[in-house]
């Protein structure tokens, strides 16, 4: 079990998750029902989340802090579509929980930054409807169904 978060293993998390949403694209395309059914949030997110983690690969600077940072940073700058501004707000809340920190120990911190992530900013801009990325986030931080 994986007891806490380091650079290192931030980086290993996003490549993990950015494989795995450009294999499952068409199915989050298709998913995307709200507000209008474009078929493009599962595109969307992969060009925001892969921009993020290519990012990672350049710098010199390896810990948590400065790589959480650079994440946030590239992927407000490639952010595509309202789901991939979303994600990047996301990212950019987990770069704000990281701040000075070269590692994180799971599970409380993790919850906390989820906290973070879902920011006014975020809430602003997307409905909190069932389903929607900031449901699924405030789910997660709940004590019923994830860390909190």
């Amino acid at each position: 079990m994986i007891k806490h978060c380091n650079g290192r293993r931030l980086i290993k998390a996003l490549s993990a998750s950015n494989d795995w949403l450009a294999s499952k694209m068409e199915v989050v395309n298709n998913l995307n029902v709200f507000p209008v059914p474009d078929g493009d949030t599962g595109f969307n997110m992969s060009l925001t989340l892969k921009a993020a983690v290519e990012a990672t690969k350049d710098l010199k600077d390896r810990d948590l802090s400065s790589i959480a940072k650079e994440v946030g940073t590239s992927s407000v700058m490639a952010s595509r579509g309202c789901s991939g501004v979303i994600l990047s707000q996301f990212l950019v809340g987990l770069a704000k929980g990281f701040e000075g920190k070269k590692r994180v120990w799971c599970c409380l911190s993790i919850s906390s930054i989820f906290t973070l992530s879902t920011s006014p900013k975020v809430a602003a801009y997307a409905f909190t409807l069932s389903g929607s990325l900031v449901w699924m986030w405030h789910l997660a931080n709940s004590e019923e169904h994830g860390c909190g």
